[in-house]
This record gives structure tokens, sequence and C-alpha cells, in this order.
């Protein structure tokens, strides 16, 4: 794998060695021979509807889950119980054409490009003022997992440290507007995925 340097996410310059190196995978062999596990078990995987993955996405996956190929199965055969399961979060979807924009928004969020000195990936959503509806809050469930699909794909990071910051709303409106059933599944889906947020009030 060479620079894993993405228009939007950007790395340390010691970042892919310093994490292989963390989890024993710094000798190009050790490496090839996990990514060559996953894909020799991931043939084998006939109820999946797709069993071939970019190596370079293996590479990424195995580091996400701290160098271990046993959790990386876990999260890819969970993930595909996910879709098959909850298939409205992981439809084909355009993110500038297919959600309400709101002129005023009511929350805003990105995944910051620069990653920790400890190389985590930092996401912050903060929410702006009131007025949060059960529509909104699928829409945001349904663009977060876009975001963290594309994450997935293109970053190479140590795991992610979620910031949400509600200080401008009331809290019991907020929760008033949440759909107990989405809410579950999406819960679900971020579990799998093992993102790991810390909450500011």
């Amino acid at each position: 794998m060479g620079s894993c340097d993405d228009e939007l996410l950007k790395l340390h310059s010691d970042t892919v060695s310093t994490l292989r190196k963390l989890y024993k995978l710094d000798k190009r062999e050790d490496m090839d021979r996990a990514i060559d596990a996953l894909e020799d078990w991931l043939k084998k995987q006939y109820h999946f509807t797709k069993r071939e993955y970019p190596r370079e996405y293996l590479e990424r996956s195995i580091i996400f889950m701290k160098g271990s190929v046993e959790r990386v199965k876990l999260q890819i055969s969970n993930l595909c119980s996910m879709r098959t399961i909850f298939p409205n979060f992981f439809e084909k979807v355009d993110a500038i054409n297919d959600f309400v924009h709101y002129e005023d928004p009511v929350w805003i969020d990105a995944f910051l490009p620069k990653l920790t000195k400890d190389n985590y990936r930092v996401y912050v959503m903060k929410f702006m003022k009131d007025g949060v509806t059960s529509d909104m809050l699928l829409d945001m469930y349904k663009l977060g997992v876009l975001k963290t699909e594309y994450v997935k794909a293109h970053d190479y990071a140590n795991g992610f440290i979620g910031i949400i910051d509600y200080r401008n709303i009331n809290i019991m409106s907020l929760i008033s507007a949440i759909n107990i059933i989405t809410t579950h599944q999406i819960a679900k889906i971020i579990m799998v995925r093992h993102v790991y947020y810390h909450y500011y009030k």
C-alpha cells in the first residue's frame, strides 16, 4: 500500500508505518498473510452477496480492528447481516440531492481532516438549535452510515473519537423526537463498526 492520504482525510507522515508496527504487521509479508487469510475466508462465505474486497480495504479493516483478523471477520459478517436486516440504512444515495437540506441547519457535523497525535480520527457534531424532528434524525442516521462507509474505505486510523455538543438545545426536546426503533437499529450498526463516542453536554 502506497500513500494513503485522501483528499478529505489527511494522515501523519508516519501513520501507516506506526500503526502497522503497533499491531506487529510492519513486515510486508505479515500484512500480506493477514490479508490472504481474510480473502480465503471470504471466498468460503457463500451466503455473502459480496465476497471480493480490495486488499487496501482489508488492510484498513485489519488496522481498525487492532490487528485482529478474527475481529475483521466478525465485523464483516455482522455488517452483512445489518445490510440484510436494516437495508434502509444502506441504500445507494446521493448525499447532495437525496436529503432535505435546511437553509438554517439544526446541526452541523464533520470528520476532522487531521488525525490526533495517536492517530485517531475525530468526528464532531454540534446541535445548533431546537427543532429536531424524527425525520431529521432519520436523515442524520442515513448520512452517518454513508460517511462512515466513506471513512472505512479511505481512512487509515487507529480508531474514532466522537464529540457531540448538545449545549444549544433542550435535551428533552431532542429525546421526544427520537424514534426508539430506528435509534435502536442505528445503535446496533454503530456497535458493529466499533465507533466510540464521548458525549459532552
